[in-house]
């Protein structure tokens, strides 16, 4: 099991569902333990998919799902077994980095994913600082990896599977 200081698993020892059997994770360190307080990018195709199979596995945590567009939202998605009554999804459109800060600083949620261009130092950095002070996992989703220092563990999420690409350690 792949988890964030005993809160967040991530799909490796997922029930079978009609999707992709559960995904294989090489090179995990810390003993399959996702950094709590920090972003997460998981970058690829799939990273939808398996951000969907993370809160899936966490379905007794509240988490919010932010996206510039929630039409974008694949069908695959709704097909995971995640609790749905527990996840609240916003349609950011241009304030989706206003409604990221605002989730984050209301402490209400241990999981937030966030789908929408980051590409700004300053707004990750910032956005690093709050998930530290309230101790929530940020899953950054997007098609390639940013390799920025403020990101603390770069996952690739494709053809069903989830392979680590960078895990800093702090």
């Amino acid at each position: 099991m792949f988890v964030a200081s005993s809160c967040l698993a991530t799909p490796l020892d997922a029930p079978k569902e009609s999707l992709p059997p559960a995904i294989p994770l090489h090179a995990i360190p810390e003993d399959g333990m996702l950094p709590e307080g920090s972003l997460i990018e998981i970058s690829g195709p799939d990273a939808r998919l398996q951000a969907a199979r993370i809160l899936a596995e966490n379905r007794h945590l509240p988490a919010a799902w932010i996206e510039q567009n929630l039409e974008a939202l694949p069908e695959d998605l709704h097909r995971t077994r995640m609790d749905f009554k527990k996840v609240l999804f916003i349609n950011g459109r241009r304030d989706s980095t206003w409604a990221v800060s605002s989730i984050l600083n209301s402490r209400c949620f241990p999981i937030v994913v966030y789908c929408a261009p980051y590409e700004n130092e300053k707004f990750l950095r910032r956005l690093r600082r709050q998930a530290k002070q309230t101790g929530a996992s940020v899953l950054l989703l997007r098609d390639e990896p940013c390799f920025s220092w403020t990101i603390r563990v770069h996952l690739r999420a494709q053809n069903g599977r989830l392979d680590v690409l960078r895990w800093r350690k702090q």
